[in-house]
């Protein structure tokens, strides 16, 4: 009779590891349709300016994770969706990426992609919280072909 515990705790700890590596995983980007009923506000803007500083990571809590979060202003070229813009208002939309990850955060999300550069147009699937505009994660920024 062979000892099945070893055999038992290896596969047990696997589909832990494996439960825990999907939940941290990166997020899959949104469909166009996905992108649209999200979205509270839908803009085409040209960027007016970027910067961006390194903070504490809010999504991932460990102890030296940090995000670069990006300031967007952007002027609005084309309102699609949502209340309160309308064409040429300037709005400043915050975006992330992931700067320093320690550990199994690693492999956790990692923000938004694209950034978009000043002087490039975008389309903008937008959150509205509070007074910030936040794009969906994580391909909520649409770049334009010039």
């Amino acid at each position: 009779m062979t000892n099945r515990f070893p055999r038992r705790v290896s596969v047990l700890a696997f589909l832990m590891f494996s439960l825990c590596a999907s939940v941290w995983a990166a997020k899959k980007p949104a469909s166009k349709e996905e992108l649209i009923k999200e979205a509270t506000h839908i803009i085409t803007a040209k960027v007016v300016e970027v910067t961006s500083k390194i903070e504490r990571s809010k999504f991932e809590k460990g102890a030296g994770n940090r995000d670069e979060v990006f300031s967007i202003r952007v002027k609005v070229e084309s309102p699609a969706k949502g209340k309160d813009i309308k064409l040429g208002d300037e709005i400043l939309v915050i975006a992330w990426k992931a700067h320093t990850r320690i550990g199994a955060a690693k492999v956790a999300w990692q923000g938004h992609d694209p950034i978009p550069k000043k002087g490039q147009v975008a389309t903008f699937y937008l959150k509205k919280d509070g007074k910030k505009f936040e794009p969906i994660m994580p391909n909520g920024i649409v770049m334009k072909e010039k």
